[in-house]
């Protein structure tokens, strides 16, 4: 069974975007795509939600199709979404945001069950992206093949 996250990105003047994974949305796997992301957004401190949300986007196509084996050409159940609560079966909520003292955070929550009335939630993690993609990576950094020297 697909484990079903919505990555929500706001920043500080408000703007939010919320990213709807079908599927890998456990920790490991949204640390890899948030650290991937960072590395195509805007360099910290700068952080724009929208901006953040392509990049983030752009990077969960990249780990599924790397890391996963996904080629089906369907988005590979990865798209945005109106809100978090429009998705009662999920398994897991990630709300990344920068906080007024100028640090990106993370928190992460994990399903309780219940609907939309009565949703339960227990919080992970709450803390910098940084420790966050230390605890949970999980994806090894790519490697670039490497030629090996003419002999004479």
């Amino acid at each position: 069974m697909s484990t079903r996250a919505v990555v929500t990105l706001t920043d500080l003047p408000g703007n939010r975007w919320h990213v709807y994974l079908h599927g890998d949305g456990k920790p490991g796997p949204v640390a890899d795509m948030l650290k991937e992301a960072l590395g195509s957004a805007w360099p910290l401190p700068r952080f724009e939600a929208g901006q953040f949300a392509a990049s983030f986007v752009a990077a969960a196509l990249r780990w599924k199709a790397d890391f996963v084996g996904f080629t089906n050409g369907f988005g590979h159940g990865v798209h945005l979404t109106e809100h978090w609560a429009d998705h009662p079966d999920l398994d897991y909520r990630f709300a990344v945001g920068m906080s007024p003292r100028v640090e990106l955070r993370v928190q992460v929550y994990r399903s309780l069950g219940g609907d939309n009335d009565a949703w339960q939630e227990e919080c992970l993690f709450d803390g910098p992206i940084q420790h966050f993609i230390r605890r949970h990576g999980t994806k090894p950094p790519r490697l670039t093949a490497r030629r090996k020297p003419k002999e004479d």
